[in-house]
């Protein structure tokens, strides 16, 4: 083989072995998603340490929500002229990932995995289905 060839299929190794990487990185901070949200149901279902009005379930709903709208940061990266300076696509798109991801789970806490209301039950599955159709988009 020549030497063109071999540093060919060695790059193309190198590639193979940064997107395993990265795809093993999601998979963990999946899973440790997925354990917090099964410790967290298990732990504060019962609303024995903190209620959703209380200090710490309203600043859960502060941050979750402040979260869901840096979410909205992405698609103006995206599309206006104005913020296209700012920094590369990738790394916005990985952030909307993760905060939407992160967002939906800090207000479950923020609700101590519970709907109260017809209003809140309303939001709470469209913040599901949206967050479910994303990750289902990405990973499938």
């Amino acid at each position: 083989m020549s030497s063109a060839i071999q540093e060919g299929v060695q790059l193309d190794r190198r590639k193979a072995t940064r997107e395993e990487m990265k795809d093993s990185a999601w998979i963990w901070f999946l899973v440790v998603i997925t354990l917090l949200l099964i410790a967290g149901f298990v732990v504060f279902s019962s609303e024995k340490y903190f209620k959703s009005g209380d200090d710490i379930g309203y600043n859960l709903g502060l941050v979750g929500g402040i979260m869901l709208l840096t979410l909205l940061l992405y698609p103006l990266r995206k599309r206006v002229k104005m913020f296209r300076s700012f920094g590369l696509l990738p790394g916005w798109f990985k952030w909307h990932m993760v905060l939407g991801i992160v967002a939906p789970t800090i207000i479950l806490f923020h609700a101590t995995f519970q709907i109260k209301s017809v209003n809140a039950g309303v939001a709470l599955i469209c913040m599901f289905l949206v967050s479910g159709s994303g990750s289902f988009g990405r990973f499938f």
